[in-house]
C-alpha cells in the first residue's frame, strides 16, 4: 500500500507466516480447498448413487449397501460444507489480520514524503474495508478451484448419457464466458471509482474531527458538514451504477441460460427419436 524504505523492506516478512510475517500460511487455504472439493465430489456422486438405490429398490425390493452409501454421501456433503464455511472464515480472518499488520508496519516505516501522498481517509479505508476484501482472496481462490469439480463432473455425466447434448452445452459456454468477462471488466472500474469516492469522504471526515474545536469556535459546523458530505451524491450514483451492472449481468445470463437449456433439450429429444 505504501512504499517503505529499503531497510524496512529487507527486514520485512519472513517465510514463517503469521500476522507479522507473510500471513497465516497455506494450510487454511488448503483445508478450504480439500473440504470444498470433497463436498463437490459428494454432490456430483449423489445423483448416480441415489438413482442406483431407487432402481434396486423398485426392481428387487432391497438395495444392499447402496442406501447406506446414499446416506453417507448426504451427511458427508453437509459436514464438508460446514467445515468449508469454518475454514473459510478462519482463512479470511488470518489473512486480513496479516495484511493490516503489514500495511500498518509499512506505513510507520515509510519515508514521510512518500507516505504524505496517502490521505488519512485513504489509509483508513485501505486498512479496514480494502484489507478485509483482500483477506478473502485466498479462500475465494481455493473455493473457485473446487467449484470447477461440479460443472466438469456434471458435463462428464451428461456426455455419458448423451454426447450430443454435452456438445451443445459446450458450444454455449463461450457466450456465457463473454457475459462474465464483460461483467468483471465493468464492475472492476466501478468498484475502483466507488472506493476512491469513499476515501474522499473518510478523509474529509477525519480532517473535520481533527479540527472539531476550531469548527465549534468559528461556528462553521453546517459548512463542514456540507463539505464532508459533498461527494455523497457521487457515491450514491456509483452505487446505483454497480447495481445496474449486476442487474444487466443477471438479465443477460437469465436469457442465455434458458436458451442453452432449451437447445440442449431439443438436441436430446432429436437424438432420442433417431435412436432405434
Amino acid at each position: 500500500m505504501v512504499v517503505t524504505t529499503g531497510r524496512r523492506a529487507r527486514q520485512g516478512p519472513t517465510a514463517g507466516g503469521g500476522a507479522d510475517g507473510g500471513g497465516p500460511g497455506r494450510t487454511p487455504e488448503l483445508l478450504v480447498l480439500l473440504c470444498s472439493s470433497g463436498a463437490a465430489v459428494a454432490a456430483v456422486a449423489q445423483p448416480f448413487v441415489l438413482g442406483r438405490t431407487l432402481d434396486l429398490l423398485l426392481r428387487d425390493g432391497h438395495a444392499g449397501h447402496w442406501p447406506a452409501l446414499s446416506a453417507a454421501l448426504l451427511v458427508g456433503e453437509m459436514l464438508l460444507d460446514s467445515l468449508t464455511s469454518l475454514f473459510t472464515v478462519r482463512c479470511t480472518a488470518g489473512w486480513t489480520a496479516a495484511i493490516r499488520s503489514r500495511a500498518f508496519a509499512g506505513l510507520l516505516g515509510a519515508v514521510p514524503d512518500r507516505a504524505r501522498e496517502h490521505t488519512p481517509g485513504d489509509v483508513g479505508t485501505r486498512l479496514t474495508l480494502n484489507a478485509a476484501d483482500a483477506g478473502g482472496v485466498p479462500a475465494a481462490r481455493a473455493a473457485l478451484t473446487a467449484s470447477l469439480v461440479t460443472p466438469v463432473g456434471a458435463l462428464a455425466a451428461l456426455a455419458v448419457v448423451d454426447v450430443w447434448v454435452a456438445v451443445c452445452v459446450l458450444a454455449g459456454l463461450p457466450a456465457l464466458a463473454l457475459v462474465l468477462r464483460a461483467f468483471a471488466r465493468d464492475t472492476g472500474a466501478s468498484v475502483a471509482a466507488y472506493q476512491r469516492t469513499q476515501s474522499q469522504i473518510a478523509s474529509r471526515l477525519l480532517e473535520a474531527l481533527e479540527g472539531t474545536a476550531t469548527i465549534a469556535a468559528a461556528g462553521t459546523g453546517a459548512r463542514e458538514r456540507a463539505r464532508v458530505l459533498a461527494p455523497l451524491g457521487e457515491l450514491a450514483a456509483l452505487g446505483r451504477h454497480m447495481w445496474a451492472l449486476h442487474g444487466r449481468a443477471l438479465g443477460r445470463s437469465g436469457v442465455l441460460v434458458p436458451l442453452l437449456v432449451l437447445a440442449a433439450t431439443a438436441v436430446g429429444a432429436c437424438a432420442s427419436r433417431r435412436a432405434p
